[in-house]
């Protein structure tokens, strides 16, 4: 091994972690504008859905009061007549379908 080595490995090590800093910093340059631009396009869509919400509360007519969403229907839940009996405790009266035979396979 010639002396000439002592210079030349320490060298090329050098070298390799100057480049390999250089190339890390422009990547990690990028990535940063990548995730700033993407939080600016979801900023930008949380506010334009915002506003959409916001038009819509808008479309509510104070003078009626009803608003442009669609209520859910009430259903009122009452007990059967007393001669009647519960839906628990009713037998039913018909047999169930029987199964029909399977027939020929082709």
């Amino acid at each position: 091994m010639t002396s000439s080595h002592i210079f030349f490995i320490p060298g090329m090590i050098m070298i390799g972690m100057f480049l390999g800093f250089l190339l890390g910093a422009r990547a990690v340059r990028n990535q940063v504008d990548l995730q700033k631009r993407r939080d600016e396009e979801r900023e930008a869509v949380r506010a334009a859905r915002a506003a959409k919400r916001g038009a819509a509360a808008a479309e509510t007519s104070p003078a009626s009061g009803k608003s442009a969403a669609v209520a859910a229907p009430v259903v009122a839940v009452t007990a059967p007549p007393d001669d009647e009996p519960a839906a628990s405790e009713k037998k039913p009266t018909a047999e169930p379908a029987k199964k029909q035979g399977k027939g020929k396979r082709g």
